[in-house]
């Protein structure tokens, strides 16, 4: 069972410089105020990789809990440190796909110029997104970046409980 649980020990470190990667690359998109889709893919990747570290650990955590309860308590850690670097991975490829929203919005630090919605009087303002500003367009949107069409998802704010 040792023999089982030293490679995730190791992955950790590597998971670890693969999020400090993608900390350098989210803060060069910033910079850049630009992400082509395959880095986007990426970061997805990386992502669904961690996740599937994290499904492979806690199977073998919950065998070493039927043998020894305490040991598979002091695994702990071990799956914590994989769930952290999921949550920092995760965040940074939000950093990285609200400056393709803002790209694909055309809100990238630029004023509106004359004649564009939100110049002239009685019209309703642009909103000009900062890089570090979440923006919500208010409906269902696709992973590219356009609306999805109406009737095409289910509402998650449906009634809460089981759906049958």
């Amino acid at each position: 069972m040792s023999e089982r649980l030293k490679p995730f020990a190791g992955k950790i470190d590597a998971w670890r410089q693969r999020a400090a990667e993608t900390r350098d690359l989210a803060d060069k998109v910033v910079a850049q105020k630009s992400v082509d889709a395959a880095t986007l893919v990426e970061i997805e990747q990386t992502g669904t990789d961690i996740r599937a570290e994290i499904a492979a650990f806690d199977k073998l955590v919950s065998e070493v809990g039927r043998i020894s309860p305490a040991s598979a308590a002091e695994l702990g850690g071990i799956g914590d440190a994989l769930r952290l670097i999921l949550l920092e991975i995760t965040e940074l490829g939000t950093r990285m796909y609200a400056v393709r929203w803002q790209a694909v919005l055309g809100t990238i630090d630029t004023p509106p110029a004359a004649g564009e919605p939100g110049t002239a009087s009685g019209e309703e303002p642009v909103h000009h997104v900062a890089p570090d500003e979440v923006i919500y367009l208010g409906g269902p949107v696709g992973t590219d970046g356009v609306d999805l069409p109406a009737g095409s998802h289910e509402s998650e704010a449906a009634e809460p409980g089981p759906r049958h």
